[in-house]
């Protein structure tokens, strides 16, 4: 979260972390001793290029580990896909919607410790608490920056996966939209963007051309291409259809379930 939204909900974030360690939720050292994944890991955003991938991660779903972020929750189970874990971050209410109506399903929860109390208090599955900081709680810190894609990341890295695969992590407009068809209907906003290039920012895309994008999605990419370079044992593979993420190989996921299931 950047330095304003810090600043805009520090008292929300504040009362989040005395309810959430309050709450029966597991250390991060635990999640790792339970869940192993030290072969492939698909890491699922929200951006629009999801809606084009659910068939696909339909035919891989129990046959790979398959992290979400919140917000793609919905798209999943819709499809009848059942994720491996689900991760949140933001503070606010409404991020309760991400899990409505999936709240008593055996799926851990990984949330950070400011992460929303609503979400977290009504989520009845198995809940692993983790911190972006020192803490007496835990040794294991979860790098989080500005997006929740991040952490998702970073907990399939700290458990041991060797190669990691990118899905909706588009980072820019695709036709228009900023996320997966499914966000809509979570936040009850309309998701189109003004065409209209001279509003935004540029960034290479997949396939070699010029995408617009905002300079949060851009910051987004920064942190995630460190996370990356910090991280030369695992392999990324980008089977998103929006930036050019510096670090990893462009694939299609048709292409890599080919080759790997």
């Amino acid at each position: 979260m950047a330095r304003q939204g810090i600043e805009k909900y520090k008292d929300i974030m504040s009362e989040n972390y005395t309810h959430n360690i309050k709450q029966n939720a597991f250390s991060m050292e635990e999640f790792f001793k339970k869940y192993t994944f030290k072969d492939d890991a698909v890491v699922v955003s929200t951006g629009p290029s999801l809606d084009c991938e659910i068939d696909l991660l339909k035919k891989i779903n129990g046959k790979v580990k398959i992290f979400c972020v919140g917000s793609a929750l919905r798209a999943l189970v819709d499809a009848g896909i059942i994720p491996d874990m689900i991760c949140i971050i933001d503070c606010q209410e409404i991020v309760y919607n991400q899990l409505k109506g999936c709240e008593d399903f055996n799926v851990p929860l990984c949330f950070l410790s400011t992460a929303s109390r609503w979400a977290v208090s009504k989520y009845m599955g198995p809940k692993y608490i983790f911190y972006n900081d020192g803490n007496q709680t835990d040794e294991i810190i979860i790098n989080t920056a500005k997006t929740v894609a991040l952490p998702t990341i970073d907990i399939a890295v700290k458990g041991g996966a060797v190669e990691i695969i990118l899905v909706g992590q588009d980072l820019a407009f695709l036709n228009n939209r900023t996320h997966t068809s499914s966000y809509s209907e979570i936040y009850g906003i309309e998701d189109r963007v003004q065409d209209e290039s001279k509003l935004y920012k540029k960034v290479k895309g997949v396939n070699g051309e010029f995408l617009n994008t905002r300079s949060e999605y851009l910051n987004f990419k920064y942190s995630i291409e460190r996370e990356i370079e910090h991280n030369p044992q695992v392999k990324f593979i980008n089977c998103s259809h929006g930036a050019d993420i510096i670090g990893t190989e462009y694939m299609q996921l048709s292409r890599w379930i080919d080759k790997n299931i």
